[in-house]
Order: structure tokens, then sequence, then C-alpha cells
């Protein structure tokens, strides 16, 4: 375990090399790998809508790429992160069990020809399931037996001094508001992975992002600098990001177009549940939404066209997530993306942005 041996700042540009060098030198054989067991992409089962826009070059591409990016990440927290830290557990946790979620999800898409994957209420049921329990490991076991971290428990709006006590009947509201961070980005992470190196270029971004900031968040001199909570063990958080970062950005290797691995549900879910997890582990919930922002740009727009169509029976895109909208505009798939990329650079850049406006 290097982590004793090496500072912060050192752990984290270790984690973040040696997850991307895990991937990019696996990659290969590990795309043969499931081309040769046949665990290729099927579009027979989308809607006709869908079927229309998907570029029939696709079918059969090697998927469950989010295999390789959790071994990745694994192997690199094991090198470089205090693997007995409470909070690094947690977030380990959740990030492979959401990857069993997704990756079940996977399994029935490719071998079972009838069904298109596990039911909405399942899926839901098990991610809720699985930040009910960080949740409550946060409470209880990581901040719960100190008074002293009792105000983390606060619902913090970043740059004011406005908190909003979650602590209260039990931390009940502490924990509706993980599930919904933690499940709200899984899906959201999941919606985006619909365009070859979209939801890996986007996650790579904002994972970067949010290493910056829990940096920052582990340092009470510059936190109280700049307006935001101090947590504790952000240190650890942003060593975990950093892996997941580097993992991302060696995914990307093989995900950009053309695409020689999807991710699947399993990398999809595990991604966005893990950096729905940091934020709360840092109190950057609210800061997610910023930086997410392509994210909950994806997600908004399917929450649109369902309401609509069940209210209405009128759409208000093409197709939903909205890159689909722009490719049945007949906008190239790589442009999209592009563009997609940019913004979501300006959505990660904003909030460091306002750090440094707000340091005094």
């Amino acid at each position: 375990m290097l982590y004793a041996l090496a500072g912060p700042g050192l752990r984290m540009a270790g984690a973040f090399l040696t997850a991307l060098v895990v991937c990019l030198i696996a990659g290969g054989p590990f795309i043969r790998w499931l081309r040769a067991r046949g665990l290729g992409e099927s579009f027979r089962k989308l809607g006709p809508e869908r079927r229309q826009i998907v570029d029939d070059s696709k079918e059969g591409t090697p998927t469950m790429g989010g295999l390789l990016t959790i071994a990745s990440v694994l192997v690199t927290c094991a090198l470089w992160c205090d693997v007995v830290d409470p909070l690094v557990l947690t977030g380990l946790g959740v990030f492979v069990a959401a990857g069993c979620v997704g990756l079940r999800d996977d399994w029935l898409k490719c071998f079972h020809t009838e069904r298109a994957g596990m039911s909405l209420r399942v899926k839901l049921a098990l991610l809720s399931a699985i930040a009910l329990a960080a949740g409550t490991c946060l409470l209880v076991f990581v901040w719960g037996g100190d008074e002293a971290l009792a105000p983390l428990c606060a619902l913090v709006v970043p740059f004011t001094d406005v908190r909003l006590d979650l602590g209260v009947a039990l931390g009940l509201p502490f924990l509706a508001v993980v599930v919904c961070v933690v499940c709200g980005t899984a899906n959201a992470v999941n919606l985006t992975d619909g365009m070859d190196g979209l939801a890996a270029g986007c996650l790579t971004i904002a994972c970067a992002a949010f290493v910056a900031l829990a940096v920052l968040a582990g340092s009470p001199e510059l936190a109280a600098r700049v307006g935001v909570a101090t947590a504790p063990g952000a240190d650890e958080i942003a060593v975990l990001l950093a892996a997941v970062t580097g993992a991302a950005l060696g995914f990307l290797r093989f995900n950009v177009r053309p695409a020689r691995v999807f991710m699947g549900d399993i990398g999809s879910l595990s991604f966005g549940a893990v950096l729905g997890y940091a934020a709360v582990a840092i109190r950057m919930e609210l800061a997610l939404f910023v930086i997410g922002g392509v994210f909950v740009a994806e997600a908004l727009s399917v929450i649109v066209q369902v309401t609509s169509y069940r209210l209405y029976r009128k759409r208000v895109f093409l197709c939903a997530p909205v890159h689909h909208h722009f490719q049945k505009q007949n906008v190239p798939e790589s442009t999209i993306v592009a563009r997609f990329w940019c913004a979501g650079i300006v959505f990660a850049v904003l909030p460091l942005v306002l750090v440094l406006v707000g340091v005094r």
C-alpha cells in the first residue's frame, strides 16, 4: 500500500495515472475477451424511434466495458487509498454494488432475447437500497460518533452561510437527500450513455472538477476562505475520485467514435453512483447540479418528454434523451458529443471560478 509512503497530492496523481495506465494496457485484451464470449450490444429490443437513429455498424459492439473500469479503480485504490477509511470503504461499496445492478441489467439484455433488461422499478429500488445503506454508514459510522461532526448532516449552500439541518428526525431528511443524489446521478449518467464517448468524456470532466472541490473541502483553511464546509476525510475522497477520473479517461480511449466497446449499465451506474456519493461525502450536493449540468439536462429532457406525453399526448423533443433529439435533426454524432463535452467543461469550470472569486 503506497498511501503510507506519500502525501495526498502524490497519491492523487498516482491514483489517476495508475487507473489510466491499467485501462490503457488491459483495454485491448479485455475487448477481445468480451467479443469472444459474445457479450455484444443488441439494438433489436429498442423502440422503433430509437432503432431509426442507431448506426447499424454498432450492432454487436462489445458491451459491459464497465467491468474494466471497476477492476482498474479497485486495483488503484488498493495501492493508493487508505482502504480502511470508512469514507473510502463506503464509496467503494457504492461503486461495486451499483456496478452489480448494472451487470445484472446488461446480462439480461445480452442473453435474454425477450427482455430489455431490468424493469425501471426494480433498478430504482436496488439503487435506492444502496444509497440508503451508504447514507446510514455516513450517519452512524463516519459522522454519528462525534458531536463535532454533526453539522456535516446539514445541506450546505456553497459560497454562502446557509445551512439546512438534515439531521432532525433521526437523520431521515439526510437519508432522503442521499437517495435522491446517488440514484439521480446514477440514472442521469445512464441516460447520457447513448453515443460514443459522450458519457465517458463528461464523466472525466465532472470527476476531475470534483477532485479539485474535494481537495478544497479537505483543507479547513481554504474551505473557510471560500465559504464552503470542511469535510473530514475529503482528501481520501479526492484520491478515490482521481482513480475514477483516470479510469474514465482510459476507457474513453476505446469508447470514442467508432467505439470499440460500450461501458454498459455496469459502467454508467457505477460511475454515476460513486460521483453522487462523493458529492454527498464532501457536502457538495448542490454543486453537483452545476458540474453535472450535462447529466441534469439529459435527465430533465426525459422527465419533460414523458410528462408531456402522458398529460397532453405531445412530445417536446423529437426523441429523448436530448442528445437523440439533435441526432434526429441530422446533426453528426461526433459534433453532438464534442458540443456536449464543451458544455461539460463550462459547467465544471463555473464552480471553480466561483471558488477563485470567493478567495479573500
